[in-house]
């Protein structure tokens, strides 16, 4: 079932970070942060799609250490928070397209291990672990955090970029703006700056400790980005979300 919340949420979020829909994003970002079974399995599922090694026995192991973080919750809570969360969505997304590989990760999550189950499991972990081998080569595999505030920005900042050719001419403008950029790494300089000005400047500001926490985790991120032309478009629009998600 996870795999249509996930689908359904994806969708949503994104349209919402393009649109700049503060309300959306907000309320979404806060659902995740406080419902800890939802946001495991979002970065579980992040996890397993993005994972490369041509490893066999590494790959296996990864999915089942990545799954068990889900069924330590108890597959019943589970299921009854996937159902709550299903509700609060919306319900026009009977034709959204569901990865196969995050279906595959529902019946490992969800099917009970036994002796007439075994084949139908394996059948699913080989899915998966074949998906893993021949994934497209990352040269540092991403694996997020489940406890890093700011995964979930940084996990749709990437599939923003990767979605580029479904987006609007609004959308596509502002994306070309930053593609013919004159100076591309006086543009990525600029905007390092100035949101680091924002974030010190909402430092100052009498703010909460969650909100602190949140502003420090963007800080020290920002921080360690510096100007790599290969990666340019998305370190851009990370950087406006970064702005973007502060404010929430």
């Amino acid at each position: 079932m996870f795999s249509k919340i996930k689908t359904i949420f994806d969708k949503i979020m994104l349209e919402a970070l393009q649109k700049q829909d503060k309300t959306i994003v907000g309320k979404y970002m806060k659902m995740l942060k406080e419902n800890k079974i939802f946001s495991t399995q979002y970065l579980v599922y992040e996890n397993i799609e993005n994972y490369y090694t041509d490893n066999q026995i590494l790959a296996s192991s990864y999915v089942t250490e990545n799954v068990s973080f889900i069924k330590a919750f108890n597959v019943i809570n589970v299921a009854n928070e996937n159902d709550k969360i299903l509700k609060g969505l919306p319900k026009n997304t009977e034709m959204l397209e569901i990865n196969p590989i995050y279906e595959s990760i529902d019946k490992l999550v969800t099917m009970e291990k036994n002796m007439h189950n075994l084949h139908s499991l394996l059948k699913e972990e080989n899915i998966i672990t074949s998906h893993i081998i021949n994934n497209k080569k990352i040269e540092e595999s991403t694996q997020w955090n489940v406890d890093d505030p700011i995964a979930i920005v940084n996990i749709l900042a990437n599939n923003f970029n990767n979605k580029y050719s479904m987006l609007d001419e609004a959308d596509k403008s502002y994306i070309n703006e930053i593609i013919f950029a004159e100076d591309k790494e006086e543009k990525f300089c600029d905007t390092k700056k100035k949101l680091l000005e924002k974030i010190n400047g909402l430092l100052q500001n009498k703010v909460t400790t969650e909100e602190k926490e949140k502003v420090l985790a963007v800080k020290e991120k920002l921080l360690d980005m510096n100007y790599d032309n290969s990666s340019y478009i998305t370190d851009i629009h990370k950087m406006n979300q970064y702005k973007f998600i502060i404010t929430c």
